[in-house]
């Protein structure tokens, strides 16, 4: 692990909107890192209604 992003907020919408702007913003140079995928699960329908299973991320990963 190279770094962990956290963030606080009152709601999950606010949450998710403040973690889409800080990983829009993160720049890491040198080493891959799976950002555009944390951007992409927020995104997700499932996430952002908060309904969402075990097998999500497989599903996410399937898609991408």
């Amino acid at each position: 692990m190279i770094a962990k992003i956290l963030v606080s907020a009152k709601t999950r919408g606010e949450a998710i909107r403040k973690m889409r702007a800080a990983l829009c913003e993160l720049v890491l140079e040198g080493v891959e890192h799976n950002a555009d995928f944390l951007a992409g699960v927020l995104s997700s329908e499932e996430f952002e209604s908060g309904k969402y299973y075990i097998d999500t991320l497989t599903k996410l990963i399937n898609n991408s």
